[in-house]
């Protein structure tokens, strides 16, 4: 539904979408109530979904980055697919007697890359009752908003919880409205864990928004992907919670009670040696924006997916123009995930481009330098983007805490591996600034043979101008003139006119002459 979104031209239709793709959630409700683990800090947590009908994957990565107060971090991406979220979750709860309530604060943000636009949504409650009196009982309650700045529209929802004396046909009811402004443009109502109306209020028309009965749905979910338990890292929530499941699926909860308690404690140990250094905790994979004053994933990347190399797929010519056409394109393969770093495969096609990734330390740089000669001869390059060159090595994640930096330790400065380390990274700066010293040079003598092309070709503007105001006795001259004359007369117009066709064009052109002669004379 996102991905129709992005494709949609129409804000409202946009909007609507993202709506109902909001909505398609809250019908899997959980079934009876369940003991929650605590979240542990550091904790993480990922896996993808793989969409068929765009042959497309999304991420999802999220990281425990606080304890007190208790703050999830998560980031979700399918940038094939056109979309990204980001944002972060408070969990708080309030206790009533009878009835408990667990309130989720914080906001998503949801941008569609190629548009530019960021939907801004929060989070219903969910509320649990009868714990004491009456029957055990789930609802989702509160005001939610879906708020895009650019558009202007905005969607506002209420989950209403059922009155103390009310019917079963008021329990999970679900009203709100799409507005751009003040005006009004379409109203929802229904129930939110069964079926849900849209009336577009400018048509008067009222249609079947989402079901959550329909067999369809259920059998259309898409298999969430994880890593195996043995290739999980130990504070990965499967792997970190793994004796506490297996204790309560054998129905043992006094063995489930000593496993967490046991994580607990090592929890407030690790939290008082750092209180003793006078460290303070720093999660790994999320930063906190002071700006908007939420976290957002180190090594984001909003970049619009580049699939222009898809079109050779469609194009059945010869691989010369093939090759001439896309010659300078780089073009996105796919994204994949590599020790909770997101990445994607780029596809290059100048065979003198080595493609390097962001996150690859000097020496590893240095290597791929002393390489070019021996990959010269490739015409494809794997590419690792990333949106954060200073983020954390994708091959060494598990050696992220053992290596040294002699900028977070003063006593390392006076070392002699430090002034190693120091001056290793200042010749590599030198090595850059000379790369782009010489990058500018070159742009600067293609501009020199720019102006001078434009200027010949100002200059054959001009002659053409001429050449048509006196049509009469260029036809005199043509006439009257010897053969030599006249083919130095056809050979300038021949050359006007093909200095008037577009570059790309003429290349197409040579192209194609070269492929005939091929042809011609070797079959």
């Amino acid at each position: 539904m996102i991905f129709s979104a992005a494709l949609e031209d129409d804000p409202l239709m946009r909007m609507k979408l993202i709506l109902k793709w909001y909505l398609s959630g809250f019908y899997k409700k959980p079934k009876g109530l369940k003991k929650p683990y605590n979240p542990i800090l550091g904790e993480t947590f990922r896996c993808y979904w793989h969409h068929p009908e765009t042959d497309s994957r999304t991420f999802y990565i999220a990281e425990q980055v606080s304890h007190h107060p208790p703050v999830s971090a998560f980031y979700v991406t399918n940038r094939k697919d056109g979309f990204c979220i980001s944002g972060s979750i408070l969990a708080k709860s309030k206790f009533y007697g009878n009835s408990i309530s667990a309130l989720l604060e914080g906001t998503a943000r949801l941008t569609l890359l190629a548009r530019g636009e960021d939907y801004l949504i929060t989070f219903p409650f969910a509320h649990c009752k009868g714990i004491f009196l009456g029957p055990l009982a789930f609802e989702l309650g509160g005001k939610v908003t879906i708020t895009c700045e650019k558009t202007g529209y905005k969607s506002e929802l209420e989950f209403k919880l059922k009155p103390f004396f009310g019917s079963d046909d008021q329990c999970n009811l679900l009203v709100g409205k799409v507005r751009l402004g003040n005006e009004t443009m379409a109203s929802i109502e229904g129930h939110w864990d069964s079926e849900i109306f849209y009336k577009d209020k400018r048509k008067g028309e009222s249609e079947l928004f989402w079901s959550g009965i329909d067999p369809k749905v259920k059998s259309n979910r898409l298999k969430r992907f994880i890593v195996p338990l043995d290739e999980q890292l130990d504070n990965e929530s499967e792997k970190l919670w793994h004796k506490v499941t297996l204790a309560i699926q054998k129905q043992d909860q006094n063995m489930a009670t000593v496993e967490k308690t046991n994580l607990e404690e090592a929890q407030r140990d690790a939290a008082r040696q750092r209180s003793s250094r006078l460290e303070l905790w720093e999660p790994k994979f999320f930063i906190l924006d002071n700006k908007i004053n939420d976290w957002l994933y180190r090594m984001a990347e909003v970049r619009p997916w580049d699939n222009r190399y898809s079109l050779i797929d469609f194009v059945h010519f010869s691989f010369s123009l093939i090759f001439v056409i896309f010659f300078f394109c780089r073009t996105d393969v796919k994204q994949y995930e590599q020790n909770y770093v997101i990445l994607t495969l780029t596809r290059h096609l100048n065979p003198n481009f080595i493609a390097r990734s962001s996150n690859k330390t000097n020496e590893q740089m240095t290597d791929m330098n002393t390489n070019v000669n021996v990959h010269k001869h490739r015409r494809f390059r794997r590419q690792h983007t990333c949106a954060d060159p200073t983020s954390i090595d994708i091959n060494a994640t598990n050696k992220m805490d053992s290596i040294p930096s002699a900028l977070d330790s003063p006593q390392l400065l006076g070392t002699s591996s430090s002034n190693r380390f120091l001056t290793r990274n200042f010749d590599t700066m030198i090595q850059r600034l000379s790369k782009l010293q010489d990058s500018v040079e070159r742009m600067k003598e293609e501009q020199s043979v720019l102006r001078t092309e434009f200027q010949n070709l100002r200059s054959a503007v001009t002659i053409s101008n001429q050449l048509s105001r006196s049509s009469r006795d260029i036809k005199t001259l043509h006439n009257n003139s010897s053969n030599d004359g006249t083919f130095a007369i056809t050979k300038m117009q021949i050359h006007l006119l093909f200095k008037s066709i577009p570059s790309e064009i003429r290349l197409v052109i040579i192209v194609l002459v070269a492929h005939f002669i091929f042809n011609y004379l070797f079959h």
